[in-house]
């Protein structure tokens, strides 16, 4: 075991550095000599991490950066002597301009893909000062948030291949002026917004990058339909629907669509599930997918799309292979022995049903026959508590290196179905037909969303999927339209689901928002004082989706300042 203690007399029972099961859980290390207080709780072995040692310039790194100023100061002197060229007297002061990067417009072959609308002149300076943030960090920092991405995101979206991003890691120019690779491109759009690995470039600095190399993912994938362009485009949705943005990230969702139709993959996974029987229909393993990624890929996609839009009453008309697989979704069964495929599975497929029943519910079907409505949603019910029961209960495990692992994918499973069980029932629960039994499904439903936050980390829950916390919010804000209707104060687990919500706060905008609402109507309900919240929060028959933007305009609206901890600051 090594251990690097402290020099000074009065902490030598501390180490300098913590240990390395504590840095990879992102938890708070008391670096305890010999063996700190989670790693003994854990009885693992504790490994404290050696003090690095500060590094310097490498050689020839300042004569490398002379010669291209050089070279840069003679380009603009060429640009100067032409006739009618005129060029603007760059600010004194860099952070004054960073000011005007505020604000977004929509350019109209983007639809409600938000970029950022500025003069010309504080574009060029908003493209510098991004370029030189990008050229401040070094190669090395490009591999530490790569790796990021397979350790926090790939185990739900294993989308990308090692070797692609490695190889394309090694090609990066030194020092580091663009990122070649769309793929790797978007990676690190998405980690350098969010991950604490990058806080080096200050809030505004990382802002300023990740929406600079966002923009040129975009007009690549745009302008090259291929698998890789659909990767870039996937992996930015996840940053805009973190980031509170839903429109563009429906947008982007519909971009994946479509290029995976253009170039093929969609019509290949179609023809391939069209020749099977439904109980064989089946999503990928994890496995096959690593060697498949292009049929990883479709899925992914279709996983995605399926749970961002639950609840919306519009359906896409271009949905073809989504219709076939809600043919099958009370016919294929999940192999739930494998994660990853179970995810997949309940997404793409076990949703399927529940996007019928809100765009049938929308054009009025179900409000004649209630009864029948509610033996429908009793179908859905009994689909969805299938996965729930399928599924081993999540726990952490301690593999035999000493690394604590759980199992993200059955974690989210049960709360997305679950809160998809309170999506269905929760227009009944007032109502005077069925309502016992509604509310009994949702009570239960919530529950069991509880259950699940309470045994994981915090750690855990920072980096979950953004899509997961809109399902969190659906129980918290079931039971405080509950507790608004029947008079009811809240209970001691509501407090687990606003912790839950909280803790993803600490990454995602979209986490901060909701906070912000909930804790407005959390007085409301306590005081009986009204927030000014808009009344379709308030009602059950609104979906989550359909009442977004109202509660982002409240918002913007609400007048005194809105502080949620986090390590991205405010909401903005």
């Amino acid at each position: 075991m090594s251990i690097e203690s402290s020099s000074d007399s009065g902490t030598a029972s501390r180490s300098r550095t913590v240990c390395a099961l504590c840095r990879q859980r992102k938890t708070k290390c008391d670096r305890q000599l010999p063996r700190c207080g989670f790693c003994v709780k854990a009885k693992v072995e504790c490994q404290y991490l050696p003090q690095a040692k500060k590094r310097g310039l490498r050689a020839g790194y300042v004569a490398e950066l002379e010669s291209r100023l050089e070279s840069l100061e003679q380009q603009i002197e060429t640009i100067q002597n032409q006739p009618g060229v005129v060029l603007a007297t760059p600010r004194a002061n860099s952070e004054s301009h960073a000011q005007h990067h505020t604000s977004r417009s929509t350019p109209s072959h983007l639809g409600n893909v938000p970029t950022h609308a500025t003069t010309p002149h504080d574009d060029i300076s908003e493209k510098d000062s991004a370029v030189a943030d990008l050229m401040s960090l070094p190669v090395s920092y490009f591999y530490t948030l790569a790796e990021l991405w397979f350790t926090e995101d790939h185990r739900w979206a294993p989308i990308l291949a090692r070797d692609h991003i490695q190889d394309s890691l090694a090609a990066l120019p030194n020092p580091v002026d663009r990122i070649p690779d769309v793929a790797l491109r978007a990676v690190i759009t998405l980690k350098i917004a969010y991950s604490s690995q990058a806080i080096c470039l200050g809030y505004k600095g990382r802002h300023r990058l990740s929406m600079h190399l966002r923009s040129q993912v975009l007009v690549e994938a745009m302008a090259k339909p291929s698998l890789s362009s659909i990767q870039a485009l996937f992996i930015i949705s996840l940053l805009d629907c973190g980031s509170d943005d839903i429109p563009s990230t429906f947008n982007i969702l519909s971009m994946c669509r479509r290029t995976a139709e253009h170039i093929g993959i969609f019509r290949q996974l179609l023809v391939r599930i069209e020749s099977q029987s439904p109980a064989q229909v089946q999503p990928p393993n994890r496995e096959f997918a690593m060697d498949n990624i292009p049929i990883a890929m479709t899925w992914a996609i279709l996983a995605t799309d399926a749970v961002t839009t639950l609840g919306v009453s519009w359906k896409d008309t271009s949905a073809a292979l989504a219709d076939h697989l809600s043919s099958v979704a009370y016919l294929s069964a999940p192999d739930f022995r494998e994660s990853f495929s179970t995810h997949i599975h309940l997404c793409a497929i076990g949703l399927q049903p529940v996007h019928d029943f809100f765009y049938a519910y929308a054009k009025g079907e179900h409000q004649t026959l209630e009864a029948q409505a509610l033996a429908t949603t009793e179908d859905m019910y009994q689909n969805l508590m299938s996965y729930v029961y399928g599924m081993p209960t999540p726990h952490y495990t301690v593999l035999a290196n000493g690394v604590v692992d759980y199992d993200i994918n059955y974690i989210f499973s049960r709360i997305l179905s679950n809160a998809a069980i309170i999506m269905i029932y929760q227009r009944y629960v007032l109502d005077e037909v069925g309502s016992q039994l509604a509310r009994k499904r949702c009570i239960d439903s919530y529950h069991h969303i509880v259950d699940v936050i309470r045994n994981i980390s915090d750690a855990d829950a920072e980096i979950t999927s953004p899509d997961c916390v809109n399902f969190i919010a659906v129980a918290a804000r079931f039971k405080l339209v509950l507790g608004r209707e029947l008079d009811q104060s809240r209970d001691p687990p509501f407090d687990i689901l606003m912790h839950g919500i909280n803790m993803c706060g600490r990454r995602w905008p979209l986490a901060r928002r909701i906070d912000i609402v909930f804790r407005a109507a959390i007085v409301e309900v306590d005081t009986g004082v009204s927030s000014g919240l808009p009344e379709e929060f308030w009602d059950f028959k609104q979906s989550g989706i359909d009442i977004s933007e109202s509660m982002k305009r409240w918002v913007a609206e609400y007048k005194p300042s809105l502080y949620v901890g986090s390590l991205n600051g405010p909401y903005v």
